[in-house]
């Protein structure tokens, strides 16, 4: 009883700190799934923490939960918007690059957009541009057009176990296209995902 108590208390402190907000539980979710997002939206200790750096007027937001019960260790959760008139107008995701550091050593991880979503980023929002076909047959194909939402994109994944005795790190940087990929206004540039703890 006495673990769980301990759990509560520091579980309610962070809520009142607003280290948690309320939010759909998945990013893609129906507004219906709404509950407390526990990816840490500001600091409230050594174990609570959030990321977030801003490069050329886009902020991007990190965090991770540990995961006991799961294999994959830890998830976490980049959030991403256009803050300033430093970005352009609107820009468009192509790639990631992850170093994640399980401890014990660094593996990097590339590729083109997250989990199949290359989001246009906007003043007010951002664009849901999804992957629908292999990427053989040319971006304009493979990616189609969404909806238009409003706030910052959200995503969430995993980045594995960890091994050392004080956990690990998650960095990267996303390649940022102005205007669309398959119509670009602009010289690509890149944005700092900012370091963040795996323990």
């Amino acid at each position: 009883h006495d673990a769980f108590a301990q759990w509560f208390a520091t579980y309610a402190a962070r809520v009142r700190l607003r280290a948690y907000r309320v939010a759909p539980l998945m990013p893609d979710a129906p507004d219906g799934t709404r509950g407390v997002v526990l990816f840490p939206d500001a600091d409230a200790g050594d174990d609570c923490h959030v990321s977030e750096a801003i490069t050329r007027g886009v902020r991007v937001r990190a965090s991770a939960v540990y995961l006991p019960n799961s294999p994959s260790g830890y998830a976490y959760s980049i959030r991403i918007r256009r803050v300033s008139d430093e970005a352009p107008e609107s820009c468009q995701l192509r790639t990631r690059h992850w170093h994640i550091n399980d401890g014990e050593r660094t593996s990097t991880v590339s590729g083109e957009g997250v989990v199949g979503k290359f989001p246009v980023l906007t003043s007010t929002g951002w664009r849901d541009d999804s992957q629908v076909a292999n990427m053989t047959h040319g971006f304009s194909t493979a990616v189609l057009p969404g909806e238009d939402r409003e706030g910052e994109f959200v995503y969430q994944s995993f980045s594995g176990m960890t091994r050392g005795p004080r956990g690990g790190s998650f960095r990267g940087e996303l390649e940022f296209v102005p205007g669309e990929v398959s119509a670009p206004t602009g010289e690509p540039f890149r944005v700092v995902c900012p370091e963040f703890a795996l323990r």
